[in-house]
């Protein structure tokens, strides 16, 4: 079974339509959407209602129902989808670059070198090079490879009750996959 669905923010009063292939109309799936998932990630899933708004046998007439409601839904300001309806996903999906296209990217970056200095790195055009080499720039990347300012996402984090053993394991385990990814 197909059910269109729509998702309401408790909070905010925004709303997703979307379509979805279940055997429980009220199971608790709220959608897919990449602004509902941020919603849903910020607020909670506690803040949030689903109505089943219609339901269909075969997914054709259901991606239609939706495409034909957000006709109606998609210019307000309240309704979060980004897309008309239908497939979902990217609107890029299934397509290629044209030939000309993909010339145009390998020519834009043509010329361009990487430049450091203590603080960033950059990768520049040829016009804007002499600049930034003019300011203390170097050619080159940095051998700290860019990472400058970042919090590793695991820092503060416990390591919760693990054994010696296991620590040991841990850390060999990521010191070879570090080296192998340096191989490559």
């Amino acid at each position: 079974m197909y059910t269109v669905y729509k998702t309401t923010n408790i909070i905010t009063g925004e709303y997703y339509i979307g379509v979805h292939k279940t055997t429980n109309c009220n199971d608790d799936y709220l959608g897919s959407g990449i602004h509902i998932k941020r919603q849903v990630k910020k607020y909670g899933k506690h803040n949030f209602s689903k109505e089943t708004l219609f339901t269909f046998d075969n997914e054709h007439d259901a991606f239609e129902k939706e495409k034909e409601l957000l006709v109606i839904h998609l210019n307000e300001k309240l309704c979060i989808n980004i897309a008309s309806g239908g497939e979902g996903g990217s609107l890029f999906k299934g397509k290629h670059h044209s030939n000309e296209t993909k010339l145009k990217n390998k020519l834009g970056s043509l010329g361009r070198k990487y430049i450091h200095n203590d603080n960033e790195s950059k990768f520049v055009k040829p016009e804007e090079l002499q600049y930034y080499l003019d300011n203390g720039w170097q050619i080159g990347r940095h051998k700290k490879d860019c990472n400058f300012g970042r919090t590793a996402w695991n820092k503060g984090l416990k390591t919760g009750n693990q054994t010696d053993e296991h620590r040991k394991h841990l850390s060999e385990s990521l010191k070879n996959y570090y080296k192998l990814k340096r191989m490559m």
